[in-house]
């Protein structure tokens, strides 16, 4: 094998599951051997989203990886049951806002929308539609002592987990890129939840299967950085994890629909020419401005030669302009970002909210120095 980075085999992987999409199989396993005795190798794992969710592909990869996978389970995954929703049906006051915001107010006269509707969320306009242009992405390595260091200044500012202080930061970083063309609008960021279960009793899969909720929390426009951290911080101790719970619980509420055929292979379902239409029609398609997906902190598996570990997946012309995959292990931690370019993010912005994150991460921590790997 000619001499490969770590990038192009990441790029290489998300190709391959996107172009199969059609020709299966759901999931593949591609090691590219080092032509020199010594040299680096890697392992690209990649599955469909439909086979499993995030926390199961980082359970596959590992189990992939491990010397000894005795107490993982075997099981027939036609048999594995599913999350449909019910388990977590909203109340009429989780329902009544959404009702409000979606169905009421855009049949009152623009006159009287525009007082009551809430600020917009960035991005307040797109040039061009997501599915007409290309993805890309970019990493960004934290090393070790910047992440004990957030994590140390964490606890004594009243944090005690990672999560909000990256994510705040991110936000932050996009509203100082982003926000001075858009000065009215706000910054909302939705963060996947794993809702696997452990316990025999529920049923779940250790590996396959989708089993995730996901909460949305919007960077308030005043106070200052350790202030926005405490509040989400003690939102998903709070109502986070039951708002995540009930925006799956909606799916519930959804009737099947009618056969679709379309010719367009953009519009695969209803659900996609319903929103290439609105976007047709002029109409914002974007609720979010960020995905941010973390996976936490796991082993490298050290004894089995693993050196580095990252993950992520294609700039989804559905998904939010930002995607944020996020792991840490021995080795610090990953920030995996991709983007549809030009709708509106570029690689130029995404590079600037990137130099941006790690400021503001170096300048919470009080230490200097990323390093790219």
């Amino acid at each position: 094998m000619d001499e490969i980075s770590r990038d192009e085999v990441l790029r290489l992987a998300i190709m391959k599951i996107e172009l199969e999409k059609e020709d299966r199989p759901l999931w593949h396993v591609v090691r590219y051997v080092p032509r020199e005795k010594g040299g680096k190798g890697y392992l690209a794992i990649s599955a469909q989203h439909e086979l499993l969710d995030g926390q199961g592909l980082l359970r596959l990869a590992q189990a992939i990886i491990a010397n000894d996978i005795s107490h993982i389970p075997t099981e027939v995954f036609e048999t594995i049951p599913g999350m449909s929703g019910a388990e977590y049906k909203p109340s009429m006051s989780f329902l009544l806002p959404i009702i409000y915001r979606e169905k009421i107010i855009p049949l009152l006269p623009t006159w009287l929308s525009s007082r009551i509707r809430p600020y917009p969320t960035w991005p307040t306009t797109i040039a061009k539609h997501p599915s007409t242009a290309p993805w890309d992405f970019s990493i960004l390595s934290i090393p070790p002592a910047i992440i004990k260091a957030l994590s140390t200044k964490g606890k004594e500012m009243g944090v005690n987990t990672l999560h909000p202080i990256l994510k705040v930061a991110y936000l932050q970083a996009m509203r100082e890129v982003y926000g001075p063309t858009s000065p009215n609008a706000v910054f909302i960021g939705e963060s996947p939840r794993s809702e696997r279960s452990d316990d025999p009793s529920d049923g779940h899969s250790y590996i396959a299967g989708n089993y995730v909720s996901a909460s949305s929390w919007t960077l308030p426009i005043t106070g200052g950085f350790w202030d926005w951290c405490r509040t989400y911080s003690t939102y998903l101790r709070t109502t986070g994890i039951s708002d995540g719970r009930q925006s799956i619980g909606l799916l519930a509420y959804l009737p099947d629909p009618p056969a679709f055929e379309s010719n367009d292979p953009r519009r695969a379902t209803g659900w996609e020419d319903d929103y290439l239409t609105k976007f047709e029609n002029g109409e914002n398609t974007y609720s979010q401005s960020l995905s941010f997906s973390n996976l936490g902190r796991c082993s490298l598996y050290k004894e089995s030669g693993v050196e580095d570990l990252v993950w992520g997946f294609p700039g989804s012309p559905f998904a939010p302009p930002l995607s944020v995959a996020l792991i840490g292990h021995e080795g610090g931690l990953r920030v995996y970002t991709t983007w549809r370019e030009g709708c509106p993010v570029t690689k130029d912005t995404a590079g600037a909210v990137e130099a941006g994150l790690n400021r503001i991460l170096q300048e919470q921590a009080g230490k200097g120095g990323t390093v790219r790997v």
